[in-house]
């Protein structure tokens, strides 16, 4: 898998490219360039894969350390860090975990007393020492640049994940959009939004605004039928021209009345918002049909999850740019 050729090609679900910073927005020559890999094992030895130098260079390394393990000859110090730093050459780092692991097992069989003849014995112990830790990076190393193989194959689907709960009954009976509809706007909700709706007016000093669960379904009706019977203007569903005028709509609220319930149509209780909610004027609808539909879920095996833009062209904290989309601003669901 590799990024794409053109640079202006974008994953439909990435994010906003724009915002930058995020590995989601790193472009193509970042994803293809490449990349070193610091490993720290438990003894805390490092590990550098990638651009480092060839097997080769790490194998005349080792030799060189083995070849003085096994003469038994000492060192000074100096000479000693100097051997251990780094080997750097043409901007190429060389992995250092073999000679961190052998520096250790020196230390560590120097600072212990030894009886007489044991000169051998350390010596012996040392190479042994060393060519564990060899042979440990190569295994930490293989496993580290191990590729993948894709199949192309059906998965099975793993019965414990599915949930076992029974399905809702509407779905095997023969009944209208409108009793399928009130499944999740029930009369709970209904009642929820009209004491909102009240409560607003009344702190925008409207006492006399009144408004019933007829009126509202009324309202949402409309909302509906202006989803898939669109005009250019909305006032236009009022009007007595026979190419545009709407007998559904006009027979169902007047166009004064209509737009009243829409200047204080309200949700939630303004002077009890959460501060830290960005949809905290939505929360209690949407906490509603959220229960709903996980109430009345017809439940399925597999399951397959989409995206949509709804336009929106406010302030919001919670909108979203996405350049070279067909709905570039607006809220991502």
């Amino acid at each position: 898998m590799q990024p794409p050729d053109n640079g202006n090609d974008t994953d439909e679900d990435s994010g906003s490219e724009d915002s930058g910073g995020n590995m989601d927005n790193l472009t193509g020559r970042q994803l293809r360039a490449g990349a070193v890999a610091t490993i720290i094992s438990s003894d805390h030895s490092k590990t550098v894969i990638g651009d480092v130098e060839s097997d080769e260079s790490e194998t005349e390394t080792s030799k060189a350390i083995s070849s003085q393990s096994a003469l038994g000859t000492n060192t000074t110090g100096d000479q000693q860090i100097e051997q251990e730093q780094p080997q750097r050459r043409k901007g190429k780092r060389v992995s250092t975990s073999a000679v961190t692991r052998e520096t250790k097992v020196k230390k560590q069989l120097s600072s212990t007393p030894e009886p007489d003849g044991a000169a051998d014995s350390r010596v012996a112990t040392g190479v042994a020492g060393k060519n564990e830790a060899v042979c440990s990076l190569s295994k930490e190393t293989l496993v580290h640049k191990t590729s993948l193989n894709w199949n192309k194959k059906d998965l099975k689907p793993d019965e414990s994940r599915i949930s076992k709960s029974t399905k809702p009954i509407f779905p095997n009976q023969d009944t209208t959009p409108t009793s399928l509809f009130e499944y999740f706007f029930n009369d709970n909700i209904v009642d929820l939004i009209v004491t909102m709706s009240r409560r607003y007016a009344h702190q925008k000093l409207q006492p006399n605004f009144t408004i019933t669960a007829e009126n509202f379904r009324a309202f949402i009706a409309i909302l509906l039928l202006l989803g898939y019977v669109p005009l250019p203007r909305r006032r236009m569903y009022w009007e007595q021209s026979t190419d545009v005028h709407n007998e559904a709509v006009a027979g169902a609220l007047s166009l004064n009345r209509f737009e009243e319930i829409l200047r204080y149509l309200h949700l939630a209780d303004n002077t009890e918002l959460d501060p830290n909610d960005k949809i905290a004027k939505i929360r209690p609808l949407f906490d509603h049909l959220n229960k709903q539909y996980l109430k009345y879920w017809p439940v399925e095996a597999d399951l397959d999850i989409d995206e949509s833009m709804v336009p929106y062209y406010g302030h919001h904290s919670s909108k979203q740019f996405i350049r070279g989309k067909p709905i570039r601003f607006g809220f991502k669901i």
